[in-house]
């Protein structure tokens, strides 16, 4: 449930939740709220129903960029955009999502859905900055149905950037991602 700390010394280490007015009270209730949908999945599936795959942990693509990714020029938006209740991360981690992770029946999946929210967006560019590179990942982790070889991904992730200035998209230059000019 959203990687969220359970004692005050944790809270203490999470200074982007500290900054937010998040306490430890609040918390507890945010996970209150969530905990009767823990076993959803599994009550869906037995029953015949269809998922819509959309796990917090990789497709919530609000998700704060890591500082240690963005290149100095994008140092504010990585700082600004992204859910604070969200652990930061990088492309590489979108990209680790495994579609097979919780061993859906194929026949039990209605679809894939990334979803970002919209609290802290000042225009499309911070849109597009929170979107990509991170949807091409999950894009790629959707079609092929597994979890893409980070090395050989992120070269061709990478020839992406250029297709993107072209149409004019705004797009995180991760310094994970060796960008091609």
């Amino acid at each position: 449930m959203m990687d969220l700390p359970d004692t005050e010394e944790e809270l203490a280490a999470r200074p982007e939740l500290v900054a937010t007015g998040q306490t430890l009270d609040l918390i507890k209730a945010i996970k209150k709220f969530f905990a009767p949908t823990d076993h959803d999945v599994e009550r869906v599936v037995e029953g015949g129903g269809r998922i819509l795959r959309s796990p917090q942990s990789h497709l919530y693509l609000d998700r704060p960029y890591a500082a240690g990714f963005a290149p100095p020029e994008q140092a504010e938006a990585a700082e600004r955009l992204g859910f604070a209740n969200y652990r930061p991360g990088g492309v590489e981690h979108a990209a680790s999502w495994d579609p097979a992770a919780h061993a859906i029946p194929d026949s039990c999946v209605a679809g894939v859905e990334a979803t970002v929210f919209a609290e802290q967006f000042k225009g499309f560019d911070d849109v597009t900055v929170l979107l990509l590179p991170r949807l091409a990942s999950v894009a790629e982790a959707a079609w092929c149905g597994r979890v893409p070889d980070w090395a050989e991904y992120r070269e061709r992730l990478a020839r992406h950037g250029r297709v993107w200035e072209r149409l004019g998209l705004n797009y995180f230059a991760s310094t994970e991602v060796p960008w091609v000019a």
